[in-house]
Order: C-alpha cells, then structure tokens, then sequence
C-alpha cells in the first residue's frame, strides 16, 4: 500500500499555537487547557475503479467476523510489532501506532489463509490519541468480506493489513455485501467472488 503521510498534530497545552512543516508532515498545534496529545493522519492511498483492480491488488480475500481487538506499536518498514519500551529496537524504525483486529476467518477466497483460522488485521491509529481519518471501524460479531495484503506469506508477528482503507471492507447479511466505505463504488455480489475465486 503506498502511502505518503500527512500528520496534524494537536498538542493541547496552555498558552499559545504554532505550525510547524517538516519534509514528510504538516504539523498544527491547538491550545487548551489539557494536557492531552493527539494526532490525526491522513493519507494519499490508491483507488480502485474495479472489483477485478481490487482482487488483483488483494494478496488474500477472506470472509469473517471480530472476535477481539487490541493496539499495537508496530514498524511500518519490517512489518514487525514493536516494544516501544525498548529504546535499542526502536533506533531507526519508523513506529506507529495501530488497532489491530483479530478476525476468525470462516471463508477464504484468495491466499494460502485456512478457514477457521484467526487472521489479524491492522488499521492505522487507536481513535483516541492517533486517529487516522479513513479508519473504518469493525464491530464485534458482525460478518464481514476483506481484502487484504501482507508481507510474504502471511504471520501472526506481523499482521496483515487492507488493500485499501475505503474499499475493501464489506458488511454480509444473508450474502449480500455492502460497501462499509461510503466512497467506495465497486459492487460486489456471492456470485462476482465466487467466480473470480474459481479461476
């Protein structure tokens, strides 16, 4: 997934404001009387005009449900979860911060992923101190179509991710997918993802 961050940056302290531009993000701080740190992320990411761009770009093509979800450090270069306590792992790595979902996988379309398999999946920020403004946020118990990518084939130590933050996650009820992106335009049906999975 290419992405070229923008990150705001609110530091709410007492007193005064100020912006600062570095070469790799916009930084805006905003005054109040709390102590709290927040940063919010956008980012420049490739669309999709077509369900057959989307499973192309898609590594792995799973249906599943939330059955937990936890944060973690994570390095953006090697993939790897970090521990952000650990000052000598942490040189020269650039560490951000992502929801991670555990998915239990009960049908797989595309990618050597089992069914029945727990997959995790990582989304940029934890909506409360790093919010990235495409996040889309998975409910618990609710089923759900995925299109996902990953480094290699796919390892716990190094969750998965999705193809796109807008477009690849669909909501199921009774087979039929609707787009959780309200951006998203690419129609998919059991019909489309079966065939497309058979060749």
């Amino acid at each position: 997934m290419r992405i070229k961050f923008l990150v705001l940056l609110a530091l709410i302290m007492t007193g005064c404001s100020s912006n600062t531009e570095t070469d790799i993000s916009n930084t805006e701080s905003d005054i109040s009387s709390n102590d709290e740190q927040k940063v919010f992320v956008s980012t420049d990411e490739e669309y999709y005009s077509s369900f057959d761009q989307l499973y192309d770009a898609s590594k792995g093509v799973i249906e599943g449900k939330v059955i937990s979800e936890h944060t973690e450090y994570i390095d953006d270069v090697s993939g790897n979860k970090v521990d952000k306590s650990n000052d000598e792992q942490n040189k020269e790595t650039f560490i951000q911060l992502y929801t991670v979902y555990d998915i239990q996988v009960s049908k797989s379309y595309k990618g050597e992923i089992s069914e029945s398999s727990v997959v995790e999946i990582k989304i940029l920020g934890d909506n409360e101190n790093v919010i990235f403004d495409n996040a889309l946020n998975l409910e618990h118990d609710k089923d759900y179509l995925l299109f996902i990518d990953f480094l290699d084939n796919y390892n716990k130590d190094r969750p998965a991710w999705l193809v796109s933050s807008t477009q690849s996650i669909y909501t199921i009820e009774k087979d039929d997918y609707k787009p959780l992106g309200k951006n998203n335009q690419i129609e998919v049906n059991k019909s489309i993802i079966e065939s497309v999975s058979e060749k």
